[in-house]
């Protein structure tokens, strides 16, 4: 499970079970997103933070806005991951979170994300303060734990002016939908993951992902996913980059954008 050491930073592990490998038993994209979002929920809820508890004693909410991750290795089934993770005060509205994993056989790294959180007051409809929980999950050491929170703009849609994927049509299904009832983080990364083909995913890895949630989506959306590339040639290039976006369309036919990733790919190793 997680425990929190005296730098107040949670420490734990993980093993790679089978359903999360793909076809190389390799561990697929989307669980490392899945377990960024376990990570964190674990350390909020051993310092009595987690979504059930605020939720039903507080009215409040944790929702996702962006995470930024880089992946050195993927790690396959049956091998153990240890990680580590902290918060840092708040920057503007955001609570960030950062998180370190490693491969328990040698200590290598296995990916390091970053992550901006909000706390949402769901019966005043606004964000809460990213302090408000300041007393309950203390920040990290500085002097020891210690990332910009200010990331990068993400990047604009004017960059990516080359090959463009055909449309997926999403099918959202029960289980897609979370404890609030919308569509779960993780959903999405799975989606944008799923448009390309299957000759490209047999060699290529992504080794970097920024993921930004714009709009809560539910299960009765129609959705579509759409991916360009920054390149005429961007499925055969040496270290590809695509920009997924999956948007929603309201009976009105009125499209607006609910989830972006700009990813980064190489050849798998």
């Amino acid at each position: 499970m997680i425990y929190i050491d005296e730098d107040n930073v949670g420490q734990g592990e993980f093993f790679v079970p089978s359903f999360e490998t793909d076809c190389f038993y390799k561990a697929k994209p989307a669980f490392y997103f899945g377990l960024n979002q376990e990570i964190g929920g674990l350390h909020a809820g051993e310092k009595g933070c987690a979504i059930e508890k605020i939720y039903t004693e507080e009215g409040k909410t944790w929702m996702i806005l962006r995470t930024r991750m880089e992946v050195h290795k993927y790690v396959k089934w049956t091998d153990t991951l240890t990680f580590k993770t902290w918060c840092q005060e708040g920057y503007r509205l955001y609570a960030p979170r950062f998180i370190e994993t490693f491969d328990k056989k040698d200590g290598s790294r296995v990916f390091e994300s970053g992550t901006w959180w909000v706390i949402m007051d769901m019966i005043k409809k606004r964000p809460c303060k990213p302090s408000v929980f300041k007393d309950r999950i203390p920040y990290g050491n500085k002097e020891k734990y210690y990332k910009s929170p200010e990331f990068p703009p993400f990047p604009s849609s004017d960059e990516y002016h080359g090959e463009i994927l055909p449309e997926y049509d999403i099918k959202v299904n029960y289980y897609d939908t979370d404890y609030n009832r919308h569509v779960n983080n993780i959903s999405y990364v799975n989606w944008a993951l799923d448009v390309y083909p299957k000759e490209f995913l047999d060699s290529y890895e992504p080794y970097f992902m920024d993921a930004k949630w714009e709009r809560q989506s539910y299960l009765t959306d129609k959705l579509t996913a759409i991916t360009v590339g920054k390149t005429e040639t961007s499925l055969t290039d040496e270290n590809p980059e695509l920009l997924t976006k999956i948007l929603r369309k309201d009976e009105n036919g009125e499209v607006e954008s609910v989830f972006e990733m700009s990813s980064i790919w190489r050849r798998k190793l």
